[in-house]
C-alpha cells in the first residue's frame, strides 16, 4: 500500500476585474513545480459570473511553462464537444507534455447550458458515452470509422495525428491499454484518462 499523499493545485483560470496574468500564472506554477507539488488542475466553467480561460488551451499553455507537474482536468464537459476535435487536442497535449497529461471527463450538473452549444440536453448521456467510445478509438486504433446517432465519419480516417512532428499516430498511454476506468461521480458517470 502506497502512503504517500500527493498534492495538486488549481491552475488560476479566472480574473475578477483584471486582466489575464499569465506572467503571474506562470510564477504561481513553477513555484508550485519547485514546492513539489505533483499535478495542476484546470475546470471548465461554461457559464458564469465571471470569465474564465478556456481548459484544455489553459493546459497546452501549462505543458509550455512547466517540465515535471502532471496537468489535469476535473471535468471537461465532453458531450458540448466534438470528440474528433477534442481527441486531437488531448493527444497533442499529452504529447506536448511528454506523457502529463490526466483527463478527467463528465457531463455536469447544470443541462441548461446545452442550448448555448446549439444542443439539446435530453440525450446529453448518450451523446456523451458515444463521444467517449470514438475518443478511445482515436487514440487506439490507426484509422477509424464512425457510423452513430450523433457521431458519423466514413471512410475510416486517420482523424488523431500530429503530422507537424512526424507521428503516424497519437496515443494518450492509458487509453492504449483499453482499459479506462469509469467512477460514478455524483450521480453522473466520469472518466479518467492518466
Amino acid at each position: 500500500m502506497n502512503s504517500r499523499v500527493t498534492l495538486g493545485v488549481a491552475i488560476p483560470q479566472t480574473f475578477v476585474g483584471g486582466p489575464v496574468d499569465t506572467r503571474g500564472m506562470r510564477e504561481f506554477l513553477q513555484r508550485a513545480e519547485a514546492l513539489g507539488y505533483e499535478s495542476a488542475w484546470v475546470v471548465e466553467q461554461i457559464l458564469g459570473s465571471a470569465a474564465s480561460l478556456e481548459p484544455v488551451e489553459t493546459l497546452a499553455w501549462a505543458a509550455a511553462v512547466t517540465e515535471r507537474l502532471r496537468l489535469g482536468s476535473a471535468v471537461l464537459l465532453t458531450a458540448l464537444r466534438s470528440p474528433v476535435h477534442l481527441a486531437k487536442a488531448l493527444a497533442t497535449i499529452d504529447q506536448l507534455s511528454h506523457g502529463r497529461l490526466i483527463v478527467g471527463v463528465g457531463l455536469g450538473g447544470n443541462p441548461k447550458v446545452y442550448p448555448a452549444y446549439g444542443l439539446a440536453a435530453e440525450r446529453r448521456a448518450a451523446r456523451f458515452a458515444e463521444g467517449l467510445r470514438l475518443m478511445k478509438r482515436l487514440w487506439t486504433e490507426p484509422r477509424v470509422s464512425m457510423a452513430g446517432e450523433f457521431f458519423r465519419s466514413s471512410p475510416k480516417l486517420k482523424l488523431v495525428q500530429l503530422t507537424s512532428a512526424g507521428y503516424d499516430r497519437v496515443d494518450i498511454e492509458s487509453a492504449r491499454k483499453a482499459k479506462v476506468p469509469v467512477a460514478n461521480n455524483g450521480g453522473a458517470n466520469a472518466i479518467a484518462v492518466s
